[in-house]
């Protein structure tokens, strides 16, 4: 009965971390850790948000048949066309990238800042194109200045600052199980050796 009852926190402690923290190993990485470089740009946190809802992975190899020069005139198109007499920069140059956009797996990802000539105009814009035709798949515009990564304006998207404790907190029942194995595993040692030198003398 007493073994049974020395294993029974082992047992929780064990449940406690196959439900709780393994699903967490295995979940995918967030985007501002994918794609760090991201994050010095206006609309970066969006930008990598928006990698994550289309299942993008960055740096897929050019099968389309248009070049990035090509895609970057497409986009200028769309940019004009999107935000007329608005002056804008390629804080991110067109790159191809892989990921579920509909009926294509390919699409030139790109992102712009705007001059703010006033406060109701865009930060930057997000600007997925089709890989094949270079017909737009999604045009995000961004809101807001200032580099989002940098100053910490991600919303939920953002890294939060971790110390030790924070960084340890969810293995604490780990670490309580491994100190209580230690405990029993030392004091079966004592009553072994008890009972050795108990047998010699006997």
């Amino acid at each position: 009965m007493w073994r049974r009852i020395i294993w029974l926190p082992v047992i929780l402690l064990v449940g406690w971390f196959l439900v709780e923290q393994l699903p967490g190993w295995f979940a995918p990485p967030p985007p501002w850790t994918r794609y760090p470089d991201l994050l010095a740009l206006p609309g970066g946190c969006q930008a990598a948000n928006a990698l994550r809802l289309f299942a993008a992975a960055r740096g897929a190899t050019n099968a389309t048949g248009m070049s990035a020069e090509q895609a970057q005139a497409a986009t200028i198109v769309v940019l004009e066309t999107q935000y007329p007499n608005a002056r804008f920069t390629f804080a991110l140059s067109p790159e191809l990238v892989r990921g579920s956009f509909g009926d294509t797996a390919l699409a030139w990802f790109s992102v712009a800042t705007f001059e703010r000539d006033d406060a109701t105009a865009p930060a930057s814009a997000i600007v997925f194109l089709d890989g094949q035709s270079g017909e737009p798949l999604s045009v995000i515009t961004v809101l807001g200045a200032g580099a989002e990564g940098a100053d910490g304006v991600c919303g939920s998207f953002a890294p939060q600052p971790r110390g030790w404790s924070a960084v340890l907190r969810p293995y604490l029942p780990l670490l309580a199980l491994a100190g209580y194995v230690s405990m029993v595993a030392i004091g079966a040692g004592v009553v072994w050796l008890r009972q050795k030198k108990a047998n010699s003398r006997g």
